[in-house]
């Protein structure tokens, strides 16, 4: 049994991709191409940052005329609005007008927070799967689909390396999305860090023999103002120091429950995953004025920071 390793850069992060076969190890990187070919795909179609992908082409054009999309995206697009739909209001595909208004003011006016809120209604955007086509409603629309991306990336890559028969696997996008099988997570479990101080390990999260993960944290200048997670119900940043980790079958599932838990009290956010039939798993660490509070699920077990 080997078990080779690899390391790429995708979507502004290191991607990680191990596994144990009993192939030799030429057959055993062709595997891990084709793993990584996983986030090359997403990457292209998805990215903000190549006027070619999809999603820029969509966002400039859209307004004005249907955009014949790939496959690839479109299907992302239809699951990121079906997340959107399920997650009680916490998860959103459409906050581009927010995010780019609070990118450039961090003291927008009511008026404006408001305005862009109104351009990130589920209802102006528009799918036509018969055509592969999607079309905007108004100007000002804009889709962004960063986190969902890479955890389907995430998803589609371990997938890959499932239907090859590998004995075991793992993914690992910059730690926020996290895929594995065949007890291949991270050894002992995954370092919980303090939502105020990347470097401090409060205690490390134990991972089943297979599943996924994301965590998803906002993070505010000096413990208040605008972070960069942005609330869809109220078009404005979460306020707290605070970060949301996801144990769930799908590290796309995960990205979208851990904005319902970072944004959501526990309860209501486990009450609303269940009623989606989500089944996850959450652990929610909140930097409050008299200390750390750390909040997790039946099932979950932490340990302390000196397993890390």
């Amino acid at each position: 049994m080997i078990r080779p390793a690899q390391a790429e850069l995708h979507m502004g992060t290191v991607v990680e991709a191990t596994l144990a076969t009993r192939l030799g190890e030429p057959a055993a990187r062709d595997l891990l191409r084709a793993a990584f070919a996983a986030f090359t795909a997403l990457e292209a179609c998805c990215s903000r940052f190549r006027a070619t992908s999809d999603l820029s082409r969509v966002n400039r054009d859209a307004h004005r005329r249907a955009v014949s999309v790939s496959p690839l995206f479109l299907g992302l697009l239809e699951q990121a609005l079906a997340l959107a739909a399920a997650s009680g209001g916490c998860f959103s595909p459409l906050l581009g007008p927010l995010v780019a208004l609070w990118e450039k003011d961090r003291a927008p006016s009511p008026a404006r927070v408001a305005r862009a809120r109104a351009l990130c209604a589920p209802g102006l955007v528009e799918l036509d799967p018969v055509r592969g086509s999607v079309r905007f409603h108004r100007r000002g629309v804009g889709l962004n689909l960063d986190g969902l991306a890479k955890g389907q990336a995430t998803d589609r890559a371990l997938l890959a390396l499932r239907a090859e028969g590998v004995a075991a696997a793992r993914v690992n996008a910059g730690g926020s999305s996290l895929a594995w099988f065949g007890g291949a997570g991270p050894a002992p479990g995954v370092a919980l860090r303090h939502p105020a101080h990347a470097r401090s390990v409060v205690g490390v999260l134990a991972l089943p023999r297979a599943g996924a993960l994301a965590t998803t944290g906002a993070f505010p200048p000096h413990g208040r103002g605008a972070g960069h997670v942005v609330d869809p119900r109220s078009g404005r940043p979460h306020a707290r120091r605070a970060s949301a980790t996801v144990v769930g079958a799908r590290a796309s599932l995960a990205e979208a429950a851990a904005k319902v838990f970072l944004l959501m009290d526990h309860e209501a956010a486990a009450a609303q995953c269940r009623r989606s039939g989500w089944s996850v798993k959450a652990l929610v660490l909140d930097d409050e004025r008299d200390g750390l509070r750390l909040v997790h699920d039946r099932g979950l077990r932490v340990a302390p920071p000196e397993a890390a």
